[in-house]
């Protein structure tokens, strides 16, 4: 945290697209690419060096796994809550009515 250091990634990493310009992209098959970004990341001033290393920061805090599962929890209870509603959410005139609105043949689970 105190030194802020650049970081220097692959633009074949799933994650780099995330990082929204904190990271220092390169080719890993570029070789003076690489040794460009390395150099960059030497000479980079130190306000530039907070500047990325504040983005990089907020997006290892927000997409966190603990994020993730919050999120997909609350996704869960979201869709749990919605099939508990009256026609699982879905806004028919009628649960017993085909496409053409003539109502739907009987079935076995109306004998139920």
């Amino acid at each position: 945290r105190e030194k802020k250091s650049p970081l220097v990634l692959s633009e074949f990493v799933g994650t780099y697209g995330a990082f929204n310009g904190g990271a220092l992209g390169v080719n890993p098959m570029d070789t003076k690419a690489i040794a460009q970004a390395i150099k960059d990341a030497l000479v980079m001033s130190a306000d530039e060096k907070s500047a990325r290393w504040e983005l990089l920061h907020r997006q290892v805090l927000t997409n966190s796994a603990t994020s993730f599962v919050s999120s997909f929890i609350a996704d869960i209870e979201s869709a749990h809550a919605e099939s508990k509603s009256p026609n699982g959410g879905r806004n028919y005139s009628s649960a017993k009515q085909g496409l053409s609105g003539s109502p739907l043949p009987p079935t076995s689970a109306d004998a139920i």
